[in-house]
């Protein structure tokens, strides 16, 4: 038992100075746009996308909707460390499951957390030698429209905004950040 706490203790300490080292004190560009499913955004070099593609785009109460959370980044030095939140009404929506990506490839350590409206999350490499694909399947959520949901547009949305004592952050695996291009989704309930 103490081993467990002890290796746990070392990766949260080792989480907290490699986000810290990827958080600069220059401003990022925050770009936003609403996805249907597929998305036509485009980055540059130097820049990563963070993409919320859900299976439908209208929904019902008691529908089911997956949302698949995708990063890609523009450099040959590929993803290393990310830390966002998602955010959602839970007057309309109610967060059932989450799949993360559990393939070995996939090089990803993913932590999360369920909040009120919202899911902090954390990524990073889990051998420092050898960076994450781009692009990266990270995880699923999966929503269900409650049943006393309003009509009309709801958004399932990234933000960089300061979650759980770290501001948002996507970096490469020598630490430098990049530009984030946000897609978010949006789901039109009926």
């Amino acid at each position: 038992m103490k081993k467990y706490l002890s290796v746990f203790i070392a990766v949260v300490i080792f989480l907290f100075v490699f986000l810290t080292a990827c958080t600069s004190a220059s401003p990022t560009k925050n770009t936003h746009e609403t996805t249907a499913v597929k998305t036509t955004a485009k980055i540059n070099t130097g820049e990563a996308m963070i993409v919320l593609s859900p299976d439908k785009t209208e929904a019902a109460p008691g529908d089911t909707i997956n949302i698949t959370l995708t990063l890609e980044s523009k450099s040959k030095k590929g993803l290393g460390a990310f830390t966002f939140g998602i955010l959602y009404d839970e007057a309309v929506l109610s967060l059932e499951t989450v799949k993360e990506n559990e393939n070995e490839e996939a090089n990803l350590d993913f932590e999360y957390e369920k909040k009120n409206g919202s899911i902090p999350i954390i990524g990073l490499v889990k051998n420092a030698r050898i960076e994450m694909p781009s692009p990266l399947y990270a995880a699923t959520f999966t929503f269900v429209v409650k049943e006393n949901a309003k009509t009309g547009k709801t958004a399932v949305e990234t933000s960089f905004e300061d979650f759980n004592g770290l501001s948002g952050v996507i970096c490469d695996i020598n630490a430098n950040e990049y530009d984030p291009v946000f897609v978010n989704a949006e789901i039109n309930v009926k």
